[in-house]
């Protein structure tokens, strides 16, 4: 595949480069990362079910793609999707996103490798990742001590 880049879009990139102090194969491999919008695990569904709609619905990825990306069972991505898309026929989509890779964890939950994916590697607040989820501080407290205890055995 091959297209041409205005001046304008050249300077873009050279500037997002400078800004963030990338190398070009740095930023190439940011862009070649999947990644998900944080607002989806706002909807009130599970966050299972929130990120096997979303990839299922807004980014057309097949069942068993979502399984392998989960590091999930097939079955389990089925009957959770069919559940979710009987409650939640949207989703809030915003900007900030996390790479999808980080929920392949499953010693951890799905929850709690969201939180400790904001708070460890975009040095959020824990009070600050509630506002952004909706949830109750200690509810996100709870989800990051776990994750911490279950990444110290």
């Amino acid at each position: 595949m091959s297209f041409t880049l205005s001046t304008a879009e050249i300077d873009t990139i050279r500037s997002i480069l400078d800004k963030h102090n990338l190398s070009l194969e740095e930023l190439k491999f940011l862009l070649s990362k999947q990644t998900v919008p944080v607002s989806i695990f706002k909807t009130g569904i599970g966050p299972l079910a929130a990120l096997c709609i979303y990839l299922k619905d807004y980014e057309k990825l097949s069942l068993s793609e979502i399984a392998n990306k989960l590091n999930r069972d097939q079955r389990t991505i089925w009957a959770t999707y069919n559940k979710a898309k009987q409650k939640v026929r949207n989703l809030e989509l915003d900007s900030l996103r996390v790479p999808l890779s980080i929920f392949q964890n499953r010693r951890k939950s799905i929850m709690e490798n969201l939180v400790y994916h904001l708070r460890s590697e975009l040095n959020m607040t824990l009070k600050d990742i509630a506002k952004l989820l909706g949830r109750n501080n200690k509810t996100i407290w709870c989800f990051y001590s776990r994750a911490l205890k279950k990444n110290e055995n």
